[in-house]
């Protein structure tokens, strides 16, 4: 996936990724007094001093979470923590909310791969590499097409 063009272009080539089980902050949408700040009406302070030292967490949970949070969502992901600076704030960390059904199986998971490349910017990086692909094996079939029909007049 690094050498393709798409991910070249938003720099992801150079970044080093650790995955580690475990996080050091709780999931904000597993407290049931929180909301999703666009799509579940938006309650709870996000705001920290220091930002944990991850950037994404991917969490699993139950249903009722997904159901109170994303029923309307176009994807699963949430903001974690913000850091403000006057009357700005920056999103600093994001989660990824999945039931166990959808990560039963990580070495099958589409749903999980789906918005890591929604999140990360690289959604149409797929469909992308899957259009170059047909396009290349169409000018190659009328290549050889051309080629046929240049040998059988000869």
């Amino acid at each position: 996936m690094n050498e393709n063009k798409r991910y070249k272009e938003v720099y992801y080539d150079s970044v080093d990724v650790e995955v580690t089980a475990g996080c050091s902050f709780t999931p904000f949408l597993n407290d049931p007094s929180n909301s999703h700040p666009l799509y579940g009406g938006g309650s709870g302070d996000r705001v920290v001093e220091q930002p944990s030292k991850e950037s994404l967490g991917i969490f699993i949970v139950d249903q009722d979470v997904i159901d109170k949070n994303f029923a309307k969502a176009p994807n699963r992901w949430s903001p974690e923590e913000l850091i403000c600076e006057g009357h700005e704030c920056f999103e600093v960390t994001k989660g990824i909310y999945l039931t166990p059904d959808e990560i039963e199986d990580i070495n099958n998971d589409k749903m999980l791969f789906q918005e890591l490349l929604y999140g990360f910017g690289l959604e149409s990086m797929i469909s992308n590499e899957v259009d170059e692909e047909k396009q290349k094996k169409d000018r190659e079939k009328k290549e050889n097409e051309k080629k046929e029909m240049k040998n059988s007049s000869s």
